[in-house]
């Protein structure tokens, strides 16, 4: 495990765990830094060239002039793997990390090569705004007095078949792909 520094507008913190072949590109969440890859890194490392990065704002990437916000993020995520000389990256976001994934991917198309997302956050930022209907869902049964109840109703309505097929309809593009 190596730390560096990169300058990109500012300091941008990478952590290199290794490996050889395609850039592992670890994209830690919201609070955190690579310090979050630490136990993982080594062993993703066996799967290609695992490297971790403290986003804008975050770990040892003091902001400076720059906005610690996703899009920025995205950015800085396609600009770190140029500078590793790589022409793209699979994406390995957290949390937090997993939105800017998804964000990089669509803005930077060319220097990601797929994504995986681990607890990835809601695309929430104004430019991706949240699917209103997957939002209620995921947020309803929080609403104090009424969304408990109401999850326990939509709960006792609906077989666990039923909530299958009503989830996959929400979260892929086509639900007849996925197997059963």
């Amino acid at each position: 495990m190596n730390d560096t520094m990169l300058n990109i507008g500012g300091p941008v913190r990478v952590t290199d765990y290794g490996g050889e072949g395609s850039l592992l590109l670890l994209i830690h969440g919201l609070g955190g830094s690579t310090e979050n890859w630490d136990i993982v890194g080594p062993d993703l490392s066996e799967s290609g060239h695992a490297v971790a990065i403290d986003l804008i704002g975050f770990g040892e990437s003091e902001p400076g002039d720059r906005r610690p916000s996703v899009e920025d993020n995205a950015r800085l995520v396609a600009e770190v793997i140029q500078l590793l000389g790589y022409e793209n990256a699979t994406l390995v976001g957290n949390s937090m990390g997993g939105l800017i994934s998804i964000i990089a991917a669509a803005e930077h198309a060319d220097r990601v090569e797929r994504i995986v997302l681990v607890n990835p956050a809601l695309p929430v930022s104004r430019r991706h705004p949240p699917d209103l209907e997957v939002l209620t869902k995921l947020l309803g049964p929080l609403v104090p007095g009424i969304g408990v109840p109401a999850f326990k109703a939509y709960r006792a309505a609906h077989s666990p078949e039923e909530e299958t097929t009503e989830t996959l309809r929400m979260i892929t593009a086509d639900p007849s792909t996925v197997s059963e």
